[in-house]
C-alpha cells in the first residue's frame, strides 16, 4: 500500500482512536528510545502494528525513512489523511502481515506499541523481524502485563486476544529463543481507562528493547 491516493475527507473512524493518553503513552516510548538509541537522517525505522501511527510520526521528522504497517484499512486510511495534511512524504505503508512483508530495504528500527498480544505466534514474528533488521538495531516494544484488567472490560471481547499480557521476563526469553541476543526491560507508564460508570480501571504496563546479532 503506498500513499499515491489522496483522501480528501477525514477518515473519522480512525480518528477516535487517538486519546491523549494514547499520544502522551507513545511519546513516552519514543522519547526513551530517543534517549537511549541512535536515530539519524540515514535512519529507517519499521512501526509495527502502527495503527494511526502515534509512534512512527514522532520521528519522521529526524529519519530518512518511517513504514508503517498495519492490518486495519481503517487505521492506515485516517495515518495517510494526517500524512497529506502535513505534506509528509518520508513514509510507506503496508496493510497486512508481516509474513507477507516483501523489502529489500533493511531497518534501524523497529517499534511495537500495544500489540503483541493479539500475535499469535510470537517466534515467527520475531523471525520475520529479525530477517528485516540491520545488524546490532533495536526492537523496542511496549505491552501489558499479565492478566491486565484491560482485559476483561467489554471493549476487547470482540478482538483476538491470544495473550492477556505478558510477564515481561518469560517474553525476554522468547526472544532470546527466537534469535534476540540481549534483551532490557524498562518501567513505562499505567493505562487507565474510565468505564461509562465512572470507574477506574488502571492496567499496567512495560517496554522491552531487544537487540539483534
Amino acid at each position: 500500500m503506498s500513499h499515491d491516493h489522496k483522501l480528501h475527507k477525514c477518515p473519522i473512524e480512525g480518528a477516535k482512536y487517538e486519546s491523549e493518553q494514547m499520544k502522551a503513552l507513545a511519546k513516552e516510548m519514543t522519547d526513551e528510545i530517543k534517549k537511549c538509541i541512535k536515530i539519524d537522517k540515514n535512519s529507517t525505522i519499521l512501526d509495527f502494528g502502527a495503527g494511526t501511527g502515534l509512534i512512527g510520526l514522532n520521528f519522521i521528522n529526524e529519519v530518512k525513512h518511517v513504514i508503517f504497517e498495519d492490518i486495519s484499512s481503517t487505521m492506515l486510511d485516517y495515518l495517510e489523511y494526517k500524512c497529506k495534511n502535513e505534506n509528509i512524504k518520508n513514509y510507506s505503508t503496508f496493510l497486512g502481515v508481516m509474513e507477507d512483508y516483501k523489502s529489500n530495504e533493511k531497518v534501524d528500527l523497529i517499534t511495537a506499541g500495544l500489540v503483541l498480544h493479539h500475535i499469535e505466534d510470537l517466534d515467527s514474528l520475531f523471525k520475520c523481524f529479525l530477517k528485516l533488521m540491520k545488524p546490532h538495531t533495536y526492537l523496542c516494544l511496549t505491552d501489558l502485563k499479565k492478566d491486565a484488567k484491560m482485559f476483561d472490560l467489554q471493549i476487547h471481547h470482540n478482538h483476538k486476544m491470544p495473550h492477556r499480557g505478558f510477564v515481561p521476563e518469560e517474553l525476554c526469553e522468547i526472544l532470546k529463543k527466537s534469535g534476540f541476543i540481549k534483551t532490557e526491560i524498562k518501567p513505562a507508564s499505567d493505562i487507565i481507562f474510565t468505564t461509562q460508570d465512572g470507574k477506574e480501571i488502571i492496567s499496567e504496563r512495560f517496554m522491552i528493547f531487544a537487540e539483534s546479532p
